[in-house]
């Protein structure tokens, strides 16, 4: 019995960081991207307009973030998603800070 419980409770330990090292990765990313934005506003590059449209966009990315870690793990395909939604971001990012409408 005890080594069954020690057993449960090794896996469950060594199980729960790898799901978390996949969704610290995409806050990381979370992060950058907002810092990203910081900066095309204050350089002017991004329009007020803009900046609500990205952080309306952002918000979307941080709600299925929590919707994906709210169970305690992250699936491959929730990963998947949120990688996508991140790269979909991140051009939206580049385009506002690119185009020809500001700064």
């Amino acid at each position: 019995m005890f080594r069954t419980l020690l057993a449960a409770g090794l896996i469950v330990a060594v199980a729960a960081p790898a799901s978390a090292a996949g969704l610290d990765h995409s806050t990381n990313r979370s992060a950058r991207q907002q810092a990203r934005i910081a900066a095309g506003v204050q350089s002017g590059q991004i329009t007020p307009r803009e900046n609500a449209w990205l952080q309306r966009g952002q918000s979307r990315v941080a709600n299925t973030q929590a919707r994906a870690a709210a169970d305690g793990v992250v699936t491959n395909g929730e990963r998947a998603h949120l990688q996508a939604m991140q790269n979909r971001q991140s051009r939206h990012i580049w385009r506002a800070r690119h185009n020809p409408y500001s700064g």
